[in-house]
């Protein structure tokens, strides 16, 4: 495993031990223990008393034993996938409000507060179309309603503005 600070892309392996990690910080706040209990359940299950020592099959028994002490979510936790706009699909939504927004079709926008007037106005379009209370909530079946949607606002802006020229 790299050290710390060291530079360049995280491997899948360094990846999941922060997800496991972070599983684990969870599920001690989740089940509300203190630091001595916590630490005292680690040591009983992998003879360690940091996370930051355990191997991959160690964390897995520390996940399995909060697991069977309450805690839920950890699957969903470890490999959830990107949703929303934090994904290519998001990427386009934006791409193409801001080809809206160039072409002068969001007219109606506060520019005092260009990004957040142009997030919430966003937000409402997706609203209206996906039926979702946030952007980061779009399933991809979600976000393509919305991107079919934008798609063919901006052809009617740019079909009405080619008339006029």
């Amino acid at each position: 495993m790299a050290t710390r600070g060291a530079i360049g892309p995280d491997s899948a392996e360094q990846r999941r031990r922060r997800a496991e990690l972070a599983a684990i910080h969870c599920a001690k706040k989740q089940l509300r223990l203190d630091d001595e209990v916590y630490r005292a359940v680690m040591q009983r299950v992998t003879g360690h008393r940091s996370a930051a020592d355990l191997s991959a099959e160690e964390r897995g028994k520390l996940l399995n034993e909060f697991r069977r002490l309450g805690f839920q979510g950890t699957s969903e936790m470890v490999a959830q996938p990107k949703r929303g706009m934090h994904t290519a699909q998001g990427r386009l939504i934006w791409t193409l409000w801001n080809e809206l927004d160039r072409v002068g079709a969001l007219d109606q926008i506060d520019r005092s507060k260009p990004f957040a007037a142009s997030y919430l106005a966003l937000g409402a379009f997706i609203k209206r179309v996906a039926k979702v209370d946030a952007p980061n909530w779009l399933t991809p079946e979600a976000a393509n309603k919305v991107i079919e949607g934008l798609k063919a606002w901006l052809a009617r802006e740019k079909a009405a503005r080619a008339k006029k020229a």
